[in-house]
């Protein structure tokens, strides 16, 4: 009996409402057979993406590159990308949604909570929420007679989320599980990339704060007021709403400061200047660029200031090359399994269509120009067709193979014979020598003989 028919309706929360075969399942997959996916979900989208510009701002570049790149389907062998209507799961995955709206998804499920799950539907997908996902395993036999930990399914716990549906179980053959980047401490989920930056995070916040309440205190550090006298608790309260009342604030900046007889105003505290904010926070937002992929160059950290063209150009290819594309090839080998793919081939991705990309698929263009030169130059040389592309693409000469024919400008036409080579002409002897067969040479400037 397959797992989906023990396990309908059953909760990652024993509560008393479930039946006996509920439990009997829970007490089969206990603790150390289901992983739990971390609670970062909601604590990430709500403290980090929903209150932080740089992480938002990260999170924004990252889908909006990886959600241009259509499904394809590519030949094992010849590397060439196509398409087919086994992909319209990948293009239409819900009602009202197309293929970036899958990947949008996917990155944003990844990023917040280090792992994302699709579910085929049949018909099209379902994105499953990620904090209610618990990995179902167990022990099994290997085919080397060991024991090796399988997952079996995911168990959906939707709770309060979707009121009035029931819990659900899958098996694994039904979800596609997506984690980049695996959680160390974990034998199957994944880990957020927000996680190592918390304290990042926590940091910028707070200078962002720190510059709002240095622009509530009238854009001025702490004031200190002295008196000569000793005052009171109560007068001292009084005075500290007084000089708030009426110096404080962004709006009261700039006016006048009448000190009371006796008291005295000292500045403490540090400036934006003597802090160095920009800098400061602009490292800040560098570090939280590179846990994301970013290169530096695409991160606001100085505003107002307008890159190179090569220079953008050179960071958003070397962002698709190192980040992008990683995770384009991961994600086509998860969701593979959800659609029906031809014989021979893979899911992948065309990135040839995205235009911040077109200066490198320019580049690449060019290199496949001098591959097909290179190629067609060997096989005019009498080497197998087989052999040049391999060596080409691979660029180890050592593969090239001789078919012992030579170029067409070598061989005879139509099987004649080569024409016999004229001798080389005999140099004139001198006048008054003998020839080869001793009769006397004419003179150069003599008549006949």
């Amino acid at each position: 009996m397959r797992i989906i028919d023990r396990f309908r309706g059953v909760s990652s929360r024993a509560t008393p409402l479930l039946s006996d075969a509920q439990y009997s399942f829970l007490q089969s997959y206990g603790a150390s057979d289901r992983e739990l996916i971390l609670p970062t979900f909601n604590s990430y989208g709500s403290l980090a993406m929903g209150a932080n510009s740089i992480v938002f701002g990260c999170l924004r570049e990252r889908v909006n590159l990886l959600s241009q790149a259509p499904f394809r389907f590519r030949d094992k062998k010849t590397k060439k990308l196509f398409g087919s209507s086994a992909l319209a799961p990948l293009e239409d995955p819900w009602p009202g949604a197309k293929t970036p709206d899958l990947w949008a998804r996917m990155e944003l499920d990844a990023s917040l909570a280090g792992n994302a799950f699709v579910r085929t539907t049949g018909d099209g997908f379902e994105r499953l929420r990620p904090d209610r996902i618990t990995i179902v395993s167990e022990i099994v036999q290997d085919a080397l007679g060991r024991s090796v930990r399988r997952v079996l399914g995911y168990a959906y716990d939707v709770g309060g989320y979707d009121v009035g549906r029931n819990y659900e179980y899958y098996d694994i053959d039904e979800v596609a599980h997506w984690a980049p980047m695996p959680d160390p401490l974990a034998t199957f989920r994944g880990m957020s990339w927000l996680t190592p930056i918390l304290r990042e995070i926590d940091a910028d916040s707070q200078m962002t704060d720190h510059k709002l309440k240095h622009l509530k205190n009238g854009a001025t550090p702490a004031i200190l007021l002295k008196y000569q006298r000793r005052l009171d608790a109560t007068k001292v309260d009084e005075i500290r709403k007084r000089f708030a009342g009426r110096y404080a604030g962004s709006d009261n900046s700039g006016n006048a400061l009448i000190m009371d007889e006796g008291s005295d105003a000292t500045v403490v505290g540090s400036t934006l200047a003597n802090l160095d904010f920009a800098n400061v926070q602009g490292l800040g937002a560098l570090r939280i660029g590179f846990a994301a992929g970013l290169p530096s160059e695409l991160l606001p950290v100085v505003e107002g200031t307008k890159l190179p063209e090569t220079v953008y150009a050179a960071a958003i290819q070397r962002f698709a090359d190192m980040t992008c594309r990683p995770l384009w090839q991961s994600a086509c080998g998860v969701l593979e399994k959800l659609v029906d793919v031809p014989a021979g081939a893979e899911l992948w991705y065309d990135p040839s269509g995205i235009a911040a990309l077109q200066p490198g698929e320019q580049a690449s263009a060019a290199t496949s120009q001098a591959q097909v030169a290179a190629i067609n130059t060997l096989i005019m040389a009498g080497f197998s067709a087989d052999s040049a592309v391999a060596a080409v693409v691979a660029g180890d000469m050592s593969l090239l193979r001789h078919t012992g024919l030579v170029s067409v400008q070598m061989q005879s036409v139509n099987g004649a014979s080569a024409p016999a080579e004229e001798p080389a002409p005999e140099p004139a002897a001198p006048a008054g020598s003998e020839s080869a067969n001793g009769s006397p040479s004419s003179a150069l400037t003599g008549g006949s003989a």
